[in-house]
């Protein structure tokens, strides 16, 4: 399964009704002339060469909420 979605004002974002399985949370798009500084390990993401989340979502966990899965960005 591959989804993408957007940040809100706030920079939430959500995926909703993915089926179980694991599943690598990247960041696509990195703002030009700035260095992805979180998370600082994971899977490596393979469009983009940098870190990212793993989560698992189960058929005995539907609407699980996983929190904390924040990129952090800084101009280089």
């Amino acid at each position: 399964v591959t989804a993408t979605t957007v940040t809100d004002a706030s920079g939430n974002y959500s995926f909703i009704g993915l089926p179980p399985g694991t599943y690598v949370i990247c960041q696509a798009v990195l703002p030009i002339s700035w260095w992805q500084s979180a998370p600082m390990d994971g899977p490596v993401c393979a469009a983009s060469g940098n870190l990212g989340y793993s989560r698992t979502v189960s058929t005995d966990q539907p609407g699980v909420r996983f929190l904390g899965n924040d990129f952090g960005n800084v101009p280089l």
